[in-house]
């Protein structure tokens, strides 16, 4: 084991939160490598490359092979511990016990409530007030391991999934430098995570997930639901008759309308408002911002396309 002021650390990535964290390890002279899986190698190089991280430091890890490339990786660059950012799966336990540290799993969820895949996106479309930020020491099972920090960040009313996501690529720092200094320091206590609370949002989202149902979702949950798919999974579901139309940004307006409509009816239409749909309880949504299959429009735009006022969205 190295000394205690110089623990090198492999970091496992899956996702460009990583990058930052990265590079401040790198700078301190702790950084003994980085693993990324072959599927997405070229982006997370030009993702590090940005940040001012080498390439030298990269070890592409091949899906096929995974679990015997990663543990010669680990025994190459002599890594005194581990950290993952979203790795898609499940480290048994003879490689989590190769480092002397261990390996820990830095996850943007509360635990075990938003444990598995994509926390963000639920966090976001679930309207969470704080945004968990979790490391914990992996075990074999997903997730599942002794917490050692558990902190909160506000979630924006008007943050998006890559807003979000930009704001916490510089956030984690701090909290993966208390990690390191309590390694450092041999001062990291934890605590097992409460395994019988209920644990609803473990997977990864399904197409029904992306969908608006205008007649179950208040104004609110399908502002939320478009926000934590921008720009991940391309907008929230709606239809148009057959015609899909992907909304990215929505905002809820106040009508002086007393006539009743349906949710999902389009109440407002032209060039220059764009398009007001009405909601749940006599609430009201203006459509900003939609992708679709012949591009990204914005909703005045939807108005010259031909959605006008009475008809409906579903």
């Amino acid at each position: 084991m190295t000394a205690p002021n110089n623990i090198r650390v492999g970091l496992i990535c899956n996702t460009d939160i990583a990058a930052a964290a990265a590079a401040q390890l790198a700078a301190e002279n702790k950084l003994a490598g980085i693993a990324v899986l072959d599927t997405n190698a070229i982006y997370f190089k030009q993702i590090f490359a940005s940040a001012g991280v080498s390439e030298n430091h990269i070890k592409v890890i091949h899906t096929t092979s995974w679990k015997e490339q990663l543990a010669d990786w680990l025994a190459v660059i002599k890594a005194d511990v581990a950290l993952v950012f979203a790795f898609p799966y499940c480290i048994p336990q003879h490689i989590l016990d190769l480092p002397p540290h261990g390996i820990y799993n830095l996850h943007l969820g509360t635990l075990p409530v938003y444990k598995g895949a994509d926390p963000l996106f639920w966090q976001i479309k679930n309207q969470e007030q704080q945004i968990g930020i979790s490391i914990h020491k992996m075990t074999a099972v997903i997730d599942n391991g002794p917490l050692v920090i558990e902190a909160f960040t506000p979630l924006h009313a008007a943050e998006n999934y890559g807003l979000l996501s930009a704001r916490l690529r510089v956030e984690v720092i701090s909290y993966i430098q208390q990690w390191y200094k309590g390694l450092q320091e041999g001062t990291l206590t934890s605590r097992e995570q409460d395994i019988s609370t209920d644990q609803a949002f473990d997977q990864k989202p399904a197409a029904k997930d992306l969908q608006i149902h205008w007649s179950a979702q208040s104004a609110s949950e399908i502002r939320a639901l478009a926000q934590a798919c921008n720009p991940k999974y391309g907008g929230a579901t709606a239809f148009y008759g057959r015609q899909e139309i992907r909304i990215l940004e929505a905002e809820i307006i106040n009508l002086e309308e007393k006539a009743t409509y349906r949710a999902g009816e389009i109440v407002y239409a032209d060039s220059l408002y764009g398009v007001i749909v009405a909601c749940r309880n006599g609430a009201y949504l203006r459509i900003l911002t939609v992708s679709m299959q012949e591009g990204y429009f914005s909703g005045s735009k939807l108005f010259t396309m031909g959605l006008v006022k009475g008809q409906q969205l579903n």
